[in-house]
């Protein structure tokens, strides 16, 4: 295999296998295969070292080994979101937490069980049970695969009580690019001018600097 090979772009599909305990999973807000290399190669993972929490600041710009396109004057990254592959049902779950009592001793004053780290909740949750998801990108297929293998053990969101847990990541080339648009459809958030949505193109997209109105995934879309 020669050296050339590990600096090729092409197009290729992300498979990873979820483990048995289901993901959260936003089909409004799918994860975006960008922002998860971005997260892989932020050098501090982030919050401390970065002034990327700085509301009105560009934040801090990653190169990231995927081929870059320009659509409406507006630069993205060739990666689609995650997609549910196969067979796949949703339920609800309830997580809880409380104080607990018996350690108020440790403690001076009256917690505040309302608001803070001593708030109570129950809250549903949704839950999505799939073997795999699947993303679609056009970059350096060798460095994808190892970023992800070598970073994400979980994806999704309350991966601290084990949802989300990522069992194998495989990156393979294929034959069509698929990171924008597939049969027609939007395969991620995509600027649309008559969109109703308002989000960021490029990772992270929960900041608020430069937001534009988007298309939603899964809708027409033409390139």
């Amino acid at each position: 295999m020669s050296k050339n090979r590990f600096r090729e772009f092409k197009p290729f599909k992300v498979t990873i296998t979820i483990g048995s305990n289901g993901m959260y999973y936003d089909p409004n807000e799918p994860p975006h295969l960008d922002a998860i290399i971005d997260w892989c190669l932020r050098p501090c993972k982030i919050e401390k070292d970065e002034d990327v929490f700085e509301k009105g600041i560009m934040p801090k710009q990653i190169g990231l080994p995927l081929k870059v396109a320009t659509i409406k004057g507006l630069r993205v990254f060739h990666a689609s979101a995650f997609f549910p592959e196969g067979k796949s049902f949703e339920s609800i779950t309830h997580i809880r937490k409380r104080f607990r009592r018996g350690f108020e001793n440790l403690f001076e004053g009256n917690p505040n069980t309302k608001s803070g780290q001593y708030r109570e909740y129950d809250m549903p949750y949704p839950k999505l049970h799939t073997h795999k998801l699947v993303a679609y990108g056009f970059g350096n297929v060798y460095s994808i695969q190892r970023l992800l293998r070598e970073n994400i053990n979980f994806i999704g969101k309350k991966r601290s009580i084990g949802f989300g847990q990522v069992i194998t990541i495989d990156v393979s080339e294929i034959d069509t690019d698929y990171s924008f648009v597939k049969d027609g459809k939007a395969m991620r958030f995509l600027p649309d001018e008559n969109g109703t949505r308002q989000c960021r193109i490029q990772p992270p997209y929960w900041h608020d600097f430069n937001r534009v109105n988007t298309c939603e995934i899964g809708d027409k879309y033409e390139l």
